[in-house]
């Protein structure tokens, strides 16, 4: 059986809301974890022209956008784990996660 890894708050997804929470959670020293499903970067990584963000009055692309939202996330020590969660179980605390990799617990769990 495998080690399971225990966090304090574990962020499911890299898109831009699970980069942003994990900037916020992590910058407040809750010493995010967060595990990037099957597509690091969500769907943003295959959407070309990125017209509708703040700051980039230019527009920016996609992968480039979250490239460097990923960066951000790391400069303040979110741990970034890439698995794909296939099972959670919420009837108790700490609650626990199953992936294709991997075993996990967390007392606080941000689904972005």
């Amino acid at each position: 059986m495998s080690e399971i890894k225990h966090c304090r708050l574990l962020i499911l997804g890299s898109g831009p809301a699970g980069y942003t929470s994990a900037v916020y959670a992590a910058r407040a020293n809750l010493n995010p974890v967060l595990v990037t499903g099957f597509e690091q970067g969500g769907q943003l990584t295959t959407t070309t022209d990125v017209d509708n963000w703040p700051g980039d009055h230019q527009g920016v692309q996609g992968p480039d956008l979250m490239e460097r939202m990923r960066k951000h996330a790391e400069r303040f020590d979110t741990e970034i784990v890439f698995d794909h969660i296939k099972a959670v179980d919420f009837k108790q605390r700490p609650f626990s996660l199953t992936g294709d990799s991997g075993q996990y617990s967390c007392d606080a769990l941000i689904i972005a």
